[in-house]
């Protein structure tokens, strides 16, 4: 099980690693980047590779809440869109984003009592910080089905309690039952409502992760799906064809949850939907729409939107 701690300083990050060390986890802490490293590889590799039990003390969240008030957004950072397509793996991974907070005034009080050994050496950039970390929470993490909540002050001295609770059979289950994580070639929700299924991986091909990328028809595509008004937990991505170019059974993925809805990006995933008998809405591909129709990309929206049934 992957589970991901974020927060501020002296919000119980650390202590509560710990906890989950004491229980079989593997500890994975990144520190500060070096000056050219490319933060969405390094985490997106560190989900990918993850072996077993691993706890991160710290990772997407806080590299984009930190590089913006400590390093004032200069040097290596996360944008907005790469926290959503991380967030999507690790929903997709089956792992849990635990958001550690309490009461302003708690944190601020232990941040004084140990402030010398604190990382942040001045209040108001703490509090900045502490701003920037609740406002990312409201606006990319409350409504995904992963995300728990940690109240350091509510567990004072005992926050095992918690990490057993987390790690527990039952606990485990809802996050990692055959539905909660995804099938090989599939990234999104285990929720999921709708999959988007586009061609083949170009270009780099690293990961065999549809449309998993801040750039070119990926970032047109994802942009889009915001605007139409998707969410992260109604959403996954698969291709057509592998990255070695072996088409993908579509209807083993249709199969396993009957009700989903397939929306075919282009003739070609439109063509595999049809060869496997897999029910489809059929949408022009991004990068075509990217490429040709740039300037009818409001309509696209609405295309995708009315999928929805809401235009």
């Amino acid at each position: 099980m992957i589970i991901v701690l974020e927060g501020s300083d002296c919000t119980g990050k650390s202590t509560l690693a710990q906890e989950f060390v004491k229980r079989g986890f593997k500890y994975e802490h990144f520190g500060v980047p070096a000056p050219d490293e490319d933060l969405f590889k390094t985490y997106t590799d560190a989900l990918l590779n993850a072996q077993g039990d691993v706890v991160f003390d710290r990772l997407h969240v806080g590299a984009l809440v930190y590089a913006e008030i400590m390093r004032n957004s200069q040097g290596p950072m996360i944008t907005v869109t790469e926290l959503r397509l991380l967030n999507r793996l690790i929903l997709g991974l089956g792992g849990a984003i635990v958001f550690c907070e309490t009461y302003v005034d708690d944190i601020l009080k232990l941040w004084r009592e140990r402030q010398h050994g604190e990382y942040v050496k001045a209040e108001e950039r703490l509090q900045s910080i502490i701003v920037r970390y609740h406002d990312l929470y409201i606006e990319e993490l409350l409504l995904l089905p992963n995300v728990l909540t940690y109240d350091f002050a509510r567990y004072r001295g005992n926050p095992g309690i918690f990490a057993q609770c987390i790690i527990n059979p039952e606990m485990q289950a809802a996050f990692q039952h055959n539905d909660a994580i995804l099938p090989l070639g599939l990234i999104g929700s285990p929720t999921r409502k709708y999959v988007l299924i586009g061609e083949q991986i170009g270009g780099d091909k690293s990961y065999d992760l549809a449309f998993y990328n801040a750039n070119g028809s990926s970032d047109f595509l994802n942009t889009a799906l915001w605007e139409a008004g998707y969410q992260e937990h109604e959403l996954a991505f698969t291709n057509a064809y592998d990255r070695d170019g072996e088409a993908r059974n579509l209807y083993r993925l249709y199969r396993n949850r009957p009700g989903q809805i397939f929306i075919a990006l282009g003739r070609v995933a439109g063509e595999q939907c049809a060869h496997y008998g897999v029910p489809y809405l059929q949408s022009p591909h991004p990068q075509y729409v990217k490429r040709f129709q740039s300037n009818r990309r409001n309509k696209y929206v609405g295309l995708l939107r009315s999928f929805r049934g809401e235009e």
